[in-house]
């Protein structure tokens, strides 16, 4: 009975990362289209941060990948972990800093 149990429970810890992941990003996704959302200008922040959610993972894991020979240092991971994050990262920041600056432009207006 106990090799079934770590079985299970080996499956839910991991595809249960997985769904979360997936299922966050999807959800975020989806939301970025409501209107609510699009009214304060959340859009782009969400689908930004979707893929941002995506991708993290798959650049920790080539991270770790680069490390696993026996000279590489922790230099070595953030070095391929940014280079991974090259496009989302950047993506993100730039979101974030254009809904702050249209946020601030339409509480001028109204």
């Amino acid at each position: 009975m106990e090799p079934l149990i770590d079985v299970i429970l080996y499956f839910v810890f991991y595809f249960g990362a997985l769904f979360l992941i997936l299922g966050t990003a999807l959800v975020l996704f989806i939301v970025s289209a409501l209107p609510v959302i699009r009214k304060k200008n959340l859009s782009f922040l969400m689908i930004s941060l979707g893929i941002n959610i995506l991708v993290i993972p798959l650049s920790f894991f080539i991270g770790g990948m680069a490390t696993d020979s026996p000279g590489s240092t922790m230099h070595d991971f953030w070095k391929v972990f940014f280079f991974i994050q090259v496009f989302p990262f950047p993506l993100l920041l730039l979101s974030l800093v254009w809904w702050v600056i249209r946020r601030k432009k339409e509480k001028v207006h109204v």
